[in-house]
């Protein structure tokens, strides 16, 4: 019986993989390897400014009390919690089927802006609230939450997106 659209068949039948006429692997293996380095260099950049910035709130409130240590640990754990049960356990958010990538990027680029610039005021403003923690808190849990829920190039957007507002404020702030 023959299966058809070519499933089931051998594409290599002598095990062994061409190469070009010259040995090499094709000049686009490098390009597309540097590629995928810096593309899990800037998740891991993302998910690494925010979670730093999240944890230096928390440690921040721990030298000053124990007590607004433990409410600024509160308040940096209830965005993912909440976030966690409703993406793992209901059916709330579920992003739609096709989202453009640069809407993608453009929205994370000004809420992380608008994020720094937000808790910076906040912040210096001498409130005892830890909001900064909570908009930290949920910026990471959301992160996290689409992150197995869109595409790898959507959630590529939104990592460069986190990246380019964090350095639109380290540029613009004084």
């Amino acid at each position: 019986m023959v299966k058809p659209n070519g499933v089931g068949r051998k594409l290599n039948r002598g095990g062994r993989k061409r190469r070009d006429e010259t040995g090499s692997e094709g000049p686009h293996q490098r390009p597309r390897l540097l590629l995928r380095v810096l593309s899990f260099l800037a998740i891991a950049l993302c998910i690494g400014v925010i979670a730093g910035f999240l944890i230096s709130f928390i440690v921040e409130a721990f030298s000053i009390s124990l007590g607004q240590g433990i409410q600024s640990l509160c308040a940096g754990a209830l965005p993912l919690i909440v976030i966690s049960y409703i993406t793992y356990f209901t059916p709330l958010l579920q992003p739609p089927r096709i989202i453009p990538t640069f809407n993608i990027y453009f929205v994370f680029a000004l809420w992380t802006l608008a994020l720094f610039i937000l808790s910076a005021l906040w912040r210096d403003g001498g409130n005892d609230i830890p909001v900064a923690e909570m908009l930290f808190s949920f910026t990471l849990s959301m992160i996290l939450s689409i992150s197995n829920r869109i595409s790898f190039e959507a959630f590529l957007a939104c990592a460069y997106g986190v990246l380019t507002g964090f350095l639109l404020y380290v540029a613009l702030s004084n």
